[in-house]
């Protein structure tokens, strides 16, 4: 009895962790949803800010009051919405949040008048957009500091791919 238990809790965590894999790879098989804008529920006042290439980066903002600012940035496929309930949970407590929409999501997906989408992104080359996106972090940075926060006082977050890209 004593060898069975340690043997069924071992099997059980074993099964826990290949599940979210398991999931994963049907899920990887499926579409991805469109990207949603954010909605109503997003904290903050709506801003803009361009990146070195000329990308015109929608975000929400919150000023922080006495406390670190979250920098938030979302999976691949989703939006700035997805961060709705967190940042309002961090505005309530007097952080400051930045939640943007990366380039080629939701509204952060024209340059030059041409919709740019992230299922379009190239994956070779030094320039392709997924390595833009590192270069749009710092844009949100310099929007930071333009709105009086200093970058010892910004916390990052992501998400997916936001994650990575942080």
């Amino acid at each position: 009895m004593k060898k069975i238990i340690p043997l069924a809790l071992s099997l059980l965590t074993l099964a826990l962790l290949l599940s979210p894999v398991s999931a994963a790879k049907k899920a990887s098989h499926k579409k991805a949803a469109p990207a949603k804008p954010a909605g109503p529920t997003l904290p903050g006042q709506k801003v803009t800010f361009p990146t070195k290439d000329g990308m015109v980066l929608t975000g929400q903002f919150v000023p922080p009051n006495g406390h670190l600012t979250f920098l938030l940035l979302h999976g691949v496929g989703s939006s700035k919405g997805e961060w709705a309930a967190f940042a309002t949970r961090l505005a309530g407590e007097g952080y400051g949040v930045l939640a943007y929409d990366g380039r080629g999501h939701a509204e952060s997906a024209m340059q030059a008048g041409q919709k740019l989408s992230w299922r379009k992104f190239r994956s070779t080359g030094t320039d392709n957009e997924w390595n833009q996106m590192q270069n749009d972090v710092d844009a949100a940075l310099v929007f930071l500091s333009s709105a009086g926060v200093q970058s010892s006082s910004v916390a990052f977050g992501g998400a997916s791919i936001g994650a990575n890209i942080m």
